[in-house]
């Protein structure tokens, strides 16, 4: 899948299966009305387009939570903290408006710090990976985990930090 049109970018685009056989693409193209989009595919090579979108931001990570998708993807704060945002759909079609799930507690730069979230679930506490960047090079392979019971919230409360650029 290459850019077309008014999409400057395929940023960080995230795959899941969405039933079997059938493959869903989601990922931001920096175009002008800021939502993520949405590509599909039957064997993971061959992409085509959907007019199919959701309200978010960059770095798009798709998980399916029982009857329910959710759409994590980064935003940013008026005063320039980064945000981790949550939309939610049923039927990958109609989504819900972008929620906070977490804030860094320290403003970065004006397009927010925060990079690649990604969420697991492993014996009923959701673990929320994501990049915290910095002026720093080396905050560039910044992990840090955060655990919840909770999949919409998570506090800015690190669990586990190591060396590795959006897992």
């Amino acid at each position: 899948l290459m850019s077309m049109g008014d999409e400057m970018a395929i940023w960080a685009p995230h795959v899941t299966e969405v039933s079997p056989g059938r493959w869903a693409m989601y990922y931001f193209p920096n175009a002008a009305d800021g939502r993520i989009r949405r590509a599909d595919s039957d064997d993971l090579y061959h992409w085509t387009r959907t007019a199919l979108s959701a309200p978010g931001g960059r770095d798009p990570f798709l998980f399916r939570d029982g009857a329910r998708w959710l759409l994590y993807s980064v935003g940013v704060s008026p005063t320039s903290n980064g945000r981790i945002v949550v939309s939610q759909s049923a039927d990958l079609v109609t989504w819900s408006e972008p929620a906070v799930v977490t804030e860094d507690p320290l403003p970065s730069f004006g397009w927010g710090n925060l990079e690649s979230p990604f969420v697991v679930l492993r014996r009923g506490v959701y673990y929320l990976f994501l990049t915290r960047t910095s002026e720093s090079l080396t905050d560039y392979a910044r992990t840090v985990a955060l655990a919840s019971t909770d999949p919409l919230r998570f506090a800015w409360r690190s669990v586990s930090e190591f060396t590795a650029h959006a897992v």
